[in-house]
C-alpha cells in the first residue's frame, strides 16, 4: 500500500487495512522499505502512532516488511506505539510461517518499542544479519506479543531485546 524508498521519512497516526490477494507474492507489506527495480532502501524511516489490521497475507508478508536490495538494507527504522492484528494463526489458511507483523531482511540499527502484535503466525522475523563489521540489530523494547505460533524469529547480532512480553503462544 505505502512504499518508501527515501531516506528521513516520517510516518505518524495512520490506520488501515490491509488485505493481499489469494495467491499474494512474496516480499509485500502494509508499509514496504525499498525499492527492488531501484535497488535501494529507505534509511531513517519512522512509524509510530497507528493501528493496521490484515485481512490476507501470503510468503513473506507482513505490517512492516524490509527488504535488502543489493547490498542496500535499511539502516535506522524506528517502530513505535502501534498495534499490529493479523487474521489468524496457522498455515495454510492464513498463510505460510514467514507471515510477520513485522519482518526486516539485513536491517540494521532498528527500534521497536511499546507495540501490541498478535493474530499473526511470526510476531516479527529479523533475517539475515548484515555481514557489515560494525552492523547492530538495535533495541526491541515493551512490546507485547500474543496469539501466535512464533513471536520472534531472530538471526541478528547484537540487538537488544529487553522488557517483551509473549503471551498465549502457540
Amino acid at each position: 500500500v505505502i512504499m518508501v524508498s527515501e531516506d528521513n521519512t516520517t510516518v505518524d497516526g495512520i490506520d488501515g487495512n490491509w488485505t493481499s490477494g489469494e495467491n499474494c507474492l512474496a516480499d509485500t507489506g502494509f508499509f514496504v522499505m525499498g525499492w527492488s527495480t531501484k535497488n535501494v532502501s529507505a534509511d531513517n524511516f519512522t512509524l509510530s502512532n497507528g493501528t493496521w489490521t490484515m485481512a490476507k497475507y501470503g510468503q513473506n508478508g507482513g505490517i512492516v516488511f524490509a527488504r535488502q536490495q543489493g547490498s542496500d538494507q535499511c539502516v535506522g527504522t524506528t517502530v513505535e506505539n502501534v498495534t499490529i492484528t493479523g487474521p489468524g494463526v496457522g498455515e495454510p489458511e492464513y498463510g505460510s510461517q514467514n507471515t510477520s507483523g513485522i519482518m526486516m531482511f539485513q536491517a540494521q540499527n532498528w527500534t521497536i518499542k511499546n507495540c501490541e502484535i498478535s493474530n499473526v503466525n511470526t510476531g516479527m522475523f529479523y533475517n539475515k544479519h548484515p555481514n557489515a563489521e560494525d552492523s547492530n540489530g538495535g533495541l526491541v523494547e515493551n512490546n507485547y506479543i500474543h496469539n501466535v505460533r512464533t513471536a520472534i524469529r531472530t538471526q541478528t547480532n547484537y540487538t537488544t531485546f529487553h522488557n517483551n512480553i509473549f503471551d498465549g503462544n502457540i
